[in-house]
């Protein structure tokens, strides 16, 4: 009479888990390792369970609750073990294995794609060779100077199967570089596990590098000068002076410093004082004027 039927409609929603559990949920293998993974299920009416594989494989197990596939070495890159089940009711179900074979590397070594030595300030690159591992998407190579972290590099490479990598680290370097120790680092981490990481042999930088030294001086008649030429540089460079002779002028070197002591000055002091280094990289000179206190000169600074 005018009433308003309503119908209601129900849905209802069931997720189907398969019973089966793998311990462990996850196996890193060392290539040639021994290796076993257990399948259980919590079902209470199994009609059956087993493992497929290539190696390994355990066949149709009636009523089992667990079963294990177990390798003495596991030498198969692409092995992916498959556990299966079967209910009473044929309901079916499986899970795969997820293992993961690695292996370190053959070889880890660092070359320098320049001909040695170095010089200076000039832009270098050096090579890593990693020599067979895998897996390459693993695979983290570092560069290290001494303690000090200079590039990280890692690899989108999905091959499973043991390949050949190569880093490459550009290098600039500077007088104190000189007989550092350059290395390479390769290794292999899976989640939380790390290995310990593969060391190339130490590369030792020679850097070849000019010396630099600058003096400018006011003196007064009188005075006790004395004039300092010092180097740093690789190879050691030779020094050598240029100076006009005066009254109470000596000249003394001792290891990378050369010296003119000058007593009492006097005049004929005063002058330009040129300092020359030499090594293989090259040649530098600078100069060093003594001006008596009170003469006015128009000077400007040489360099060669």
């Amino acid at each position: 009479n005018g009433g308003i039927d309503y119908n209601m409609f129900f849905l209802s929603f069931s997720v189907y888990r398969c019973p089966l559990q793998l311990m462990p949920a996850r196996l890193v293998v060392q290539y040639g390792d021994p290796a076993s993974v257990n399948c259980s299920t919590s079902s209470t009416d199994p009609a059956g369970m087993g493992w497929e594989a290539r190696k390994g494989g355990t066949g149709f197990h009636d009523e089992a609750r667990f079963v294990l596939w177990k390798v003495e070495e596991l030498k198969d890159w692409t092995l992916e073990p498959l556990c299966y089940i079967t209910l009473f009711d044929n309901e079916q179900c499986k899970k795969r294995a997820s293992v993961t074979l690695y292996k370190n590397p053959d070889d880890v070594s660092v070359s320098l794609l320049e001909q040695g030595p170095m010089k200076e300030g000039s832009e270098y690159h050096l090579q890593c060779n990693i020599t067979s591992v895998a897996p390459v998407q693993n695979l983290t190579v570092s560069w290290h100077k001494g303690n000090e972290v200079l590039k990280t590099e890692s690899f989108n490479n999905t091959e499973r199967t043991p390949e050949d990598v190569a880093s490459f680290l550009s290098f600039t370097p500077r007088s104190h570089d000189n007989g550092v120790n350059l290395e390479c680092r390769a290794q292999l981490s899976f989640g939380l596990e790390t290995l310990p990481p593969s060391v190339s042999a130490e590369y030792s930088a020679e850097v070849y590098c000019e010396f630099s030294t600058n003096l400018f001086i006011e003196i007064t008649s009188g005075d006790d000068v004395t004039l300092n030429c010092s180097t740093e540089g690789n190879p050691s460079p030779v020094l050598q002076w240029t100076f006009i002779s005066a009254d109470g002028l000596t000249r003394t070197t001792r290891g990378n410093q050369s010296s003119i002591n000058i007593i009492r000055a006097t005049s004929t002091s005063a002058g330009i004082y040129i300092c020359v280094a030499t090594n293989k990289v090259g040649r530098v000179t600078r100069f060093t004027t003594l001006i008596m206190k009170g003469t006015v000169i128009d000077c400007a600074e040489h360099i060669l």
